[in-house]
């Protein structure tokens, strides 16, 4: 499934955040400098970067970043108060300068920042708050509990931003997976994304959660399967359980909706395996075997180039696919020929509607045997391409 570009940026456009994320200036990340001996900052120099920390201009900006990362403690320690404040600018390059600063301090701005958020009210500076400890990863770890009571606050702007800067925290992020979960069945259906997205971010620390995924994931419920394949392994169970449950016996041609709904679980599926990597290496024997069906073979595919390596075993029956074997062909069901039009339905026609859908698995399968990258898979892919030689 398409990744989101930025998750902040969809919730706080869903639900009316405006200038609110870090990831409205994707450029201004904080650089990587390198260790230095620590610099004190006189009034005018802490009245100078303050300036520039807050500066429209992106290039002033990351070098005044590169500075404050190169302070010592107590000269850092003196600007905390005064950023803060610029939390309540509403200014962005303030406000947002304010986060990227705050956020690079690290651990000394907690007290002050978990006192921002732990404020009544609405006010955007508790968003902005948790934003910037979001920014010091695993380093704040130790707002944690407040972020978790957060999950359930009034404000459901505040809840959004909680819910998309906790897994940031790391291992600590676990102790919301309960209210999460309760969350996936709240009214807001953008409360409800988040928490999924959520969860998924959280990883293997979000087990409990699966049960309450695979509902979702059978109701149709987008960024299921994400979350499911972000929790990784744990989760390759139930989904094979879920996936082997699917039948098309029945099924009429002409059920278009009750088709497309198999056709979508099956696809959230192997969407899910396939972002575990190695870690869905149980599903490669029912990935190899679904390979075998039309309606199951271009997920089945994607799943295995998702895993890589670990789906070696699939090289031979990818290789029969990239060589167009009969076994792998595209031959509608009886009663159930390919129609391109009214005009084209006539007898001979679905011949070229089979060699598309060939042609189109072929270029999977290629792609999946390079990811694979065994030298039976590579070998396989040279030689094909030597046949083959793109069109100019």
């Amino acid at each position: 499934m398409t990744r989101i570009v930025c998750r902040t940026v969809v919730i706080a456009v869903a639900v009316g955040i405006t200038a609110a994320s870090p990831a409205l200036s994707a450029q201004q990340s904080a650089p990587v400098h390198h260790p230095a001996t620590a610099a004190t900052l006189s009034v005018a120099a802490g009245n100078a970067l303050l300036t520039d920390l807050l500066s429209p201009d992106v290039k002033v900006q990351t070098a005044a970043l590169d500075k404050l990362g190169k302070l010592d403690a107590p000269s850092k320690k003196q600007l905390i108060p005064r950023l803060v404040k610029e939390l309540d600018n509403p200014d962005f390059d303030h406000y947002y300068g304010a986060i990227l600063a705050l956020g690079k301090i690290g651990p000394a701005a907690l007290p002050a920042l978990i006192q921002v958020m732990q404020a009544q009210g609405s006010a955007p500076r508790r968003r902005y708050a948790a934003m910037a400890v979001g920014r010091m990863g695993q380093a704040g770890a130790p707002a944690a509990p407040v972020f978790v009571n957060g999950l359930s606050d009034k404000d459901t702007n505040y809840r959004l931003i909680v819910m998309d800067e906790l897994p940031n925290l790391g291992a600590t992020a676990k102790d919301g997976v309960p209210t999460l979960i309760t969350a996936t069945r709240d009214e807001n259906v953008f409360v409800r994304l988040a928490a999924i997205k959520a969860l998924g971010r959280i990883g293997p620390g979000a087990e409990a959660a699966i049960p309450f995924l695979m509902d979702n994931l059978k109701a149709g419920v987008y960024g299921t399967d994400d979350a499911l394949g972000g929790i990784g392994a744990a989760a390759v169970s139930p989904l094979l359980a879920a996936y082997k449950s699917i039948t098309d016996a029945g099924i009429s041609c002409n059920d278009s909706d009750a088709i497309k709904k198999n056709r979508d679980m099956r696809s959230g599926i192997t969407s899910a395996l396939g972002d575990m990597g190695a870690q869905a290496a149980p599903a490669v024997p029912d990935l190899i075997a679904a390979l075998k069906d039309n309606e199951t073979r271009d997920g089945a595919i994607s799943a295995l180039a998702g895993i890589g390596p670990a789906a070696k075993d699939a090289v031979p029956a990818l290789i029969a696919i990239l060589e167009g074997s009969p076994e792998y062909s595209y031959a509608a069901p009886a009663g159930c020929e390919y129609e391109l039009d009214a005009k084209t339905a006539q007898a001979g026609k679905t011949d070229f509607v089979e060699s598309m859908l060939s042609m189109m698995t072929q270029g999977s399968a290629e792609s999946a045997l390079k990811k694979i990258g065994t030298p039976e898979a590579l070998a396989a892919v040279k030689d094909y391409e030597a046949k083959h030689p793109p069109k100019r």
